[in-house]
């Protein structure tokens, strides 16, 4: 992971001309290693890094929002949306933990939020057109009166090519994960986060085949029935 070592340099160099801390936003589909990347970061005393925050979505108030969403999409993706923006919101916003902070690294960013998810899910009539136009506002109104500006956007998966080079999965196959996901194709899962796809052998598929949404329901703390009825309502 030496090739990561660059993006601390010049960060903290940039911030020390302007006095303001550095603002990087890990960007990539699931799967494409967003979560090692933010991990990487955590060993550096100068960056303060925030994985996306799983625990505020499952505990509003004794709520699991995220599980709600789950088992009904419906109803439920403009209240998780609009507390996804929020979530989102106060970690981009807040001030360093102290003050040798001069790298703030996040896991999506609120411009992910506006431009990615709440567009699919408008995309797929999850949202209706008032609760869209609604998100809308809210972001509107968020980047006019917050800073809420980015310095650095950076894509996972070309962070973890030049770290792997070869070994590295390619970008088409970490887009398409999520449909060889729904066909029951495990052949890009890769638990040591190597960056090399593990094969799984046809006896260990037909054994259970259901494995990877069971563990990603275990994730969610939903069940694996709405993981599934999640992908199906998503068409992929």
């Amino acid at each position: 992971m030496s090739q990561f070592k660059s993006l601390v340099p010049v960060a903290t160099n940039a911030c020390r001309a302007r006095q303001k801390t550095f603002k990087v936003s890990i960007e990539g589909n699931i799967g494409s290693g967003k979560s090692t990347c933010i991990k990487y970061f955590e060993k550096y005393n100068n960056v303060e890094t925030h994985s996306e925050p799983l625990h505020e979505w499952r505990n509003v108030s004794g709520h699991n929002l995220l599980g709600l969403m789950y088992s009904d999409i419906h109803k439920w993706t403009f209240p998780f949306q609009h507390y996804v923006h929020l979530s989102r919101l106060k970690i981009q916003t807040s001030p360093p933990a102290n003050p040798n902070i001069s790298v703030k690294m996040f896991e999506r960013s609120v411009q992910n939020s506006r431009y990615c998810f709440i567009e699919n899910a408008k995309k797929h009539n999850f949202l209706e057109d008032t609760e869209y136009q609604v998100l809308l506002s809210w972001y509107d109104y968020t980047e006019k009166n917050l800073d809420i500006s980015l310095d650095l956007i950076a894509k996972a998966h070309q962070l973890l090519v030049e770290a792997y080079n070869k070994d590295a999965l390619s970008e088409r196959a970490c887009c398409e994960w999520l449909q060889k996901f729904k066909n029951g194709n495990f052949d890009i899962e890769d638990k040591d986060r190597s960056g090399r796809p593990k094969i799984y052998e046809n006896a260990e598929l037909e054994e259970d085949s259901s494995q990877t949404q069971k563990q990603l329901a275990l994730t969610l703390e939903v069940t694996q029935q709405a993981v599934s009825h999640r992908l199906k309502l998503s068409s992929i």
